[in-house]
Parts: structure tokens; sequence; C-alpha cells
């Protein structure tokens, strides 16, 4: 027997939810449930201008910054919130809990939707015009549909 971390009462130690107050006891530990960086087409340009400055030395360099920025700029979807990390030197990370998104939005060009990249941003409980969160992701609509059902089951 162990006690329920919510209300303290006795439960099984196999319990996934308390019978007394039907808290969920499977999301007390934090899971990563998808990990990804934005999309290599991002950075086509950058990649095509430092091909074309590798004779001269220069195009190394360019190669090189793209491939530690987006290697160092991650999201992740918890079952908990929504992470952002970027940063090479100096470093800033942004978490959202998944209790305060009201609403998403997907921005794709023309172009972003022949790819299927494009950014997923959120309005949450603070309000305003949307944060955007995943910025230049492959399957945006994935994204959002997987973090909204993962709201849902909150709920």
């Amino acid at each position: 027997m162990k006690k329920c971390p919510y209300c303290a009462e006795e439960i099984q130690d196999e319990a996934i939810k308390c019978r007394y107050c039907g808290a969920l006891l499977s999301d007390l530990e934090e899971k990563t449930l998808l990990e990804c960086n934005p999309s290599w087409w991002h950075y086509f340009g950058l990649l095509v201008l430092g091909a074309l400055l590798i004779v001269i030395g220069v195009g190394l360099l360019v190669i090189l910054y793209v491939i530690f920025v987006r290697k160092n700029t991650i999201y992740k979807v918890t079952n908990r919130r929504i992470i952002t990390q970027k940063g090479i030197i100096a470093k800033s990370r942004e978490d959202i809990s998944l209790k305060d998104i009201r609403a998403f939005n997907i921005k794709q060009g023309i172009v972003e939707r022949i790819l299927n990249i494009g950014s997923v941003s959120i309005v949450t409980a603070a309000g305003g015009a949307g944060y955007e969160v995943m910025s230049n992701i492959k399957n945006p609509d994935h994204i959002r549909e997987m973090i909204t059902k993962l709201k849902l089951s909150k709920e």
C-alpha cells in the first residue's frame, strides 16, 4: 500500500488512478512525447550560400553556424508542458504548461505548405495575439493535433 500524493489516502501499489480523489497517478512522472528541431528546409538558403562561399573559405563557417543553430534549437512536448530551448552560447528556455493553453495557430506560406513545414503559435490563459513556440517544424498539423489530444485527456 502507498499514499496518494494528492489526497493522502491509502491505495494499492499498482494503482493507476486514486479511487478516493480520482487523480491519475501515471502523470506524476514527466515523459517526453516529442523532441524535434527546426526543419533543414528552413536553412536551405544559408546552406546553398555556404556551399557557394566554400571556395573562399567562409562557406564552411556558414554551414557550421547553421548546424550549430539547428542542433541547439530544441522543441519538446511532454505530458505536462511544451519546452522551447534556443541558443549556442547564451541559452534561453521557455516552458508553457498544457493547462495554460487556450488555442493554437499554425502559420504556413505556400512554399512551407508544399514542404510541409510551418510554425505553431499558442494563445495562453494570459491572452494576447499568440505566442510562437515552435518555428519552422516538420508536420505542424500533426504536432498541433497531438498537443490538443494531450490537453483534452488532461481535462
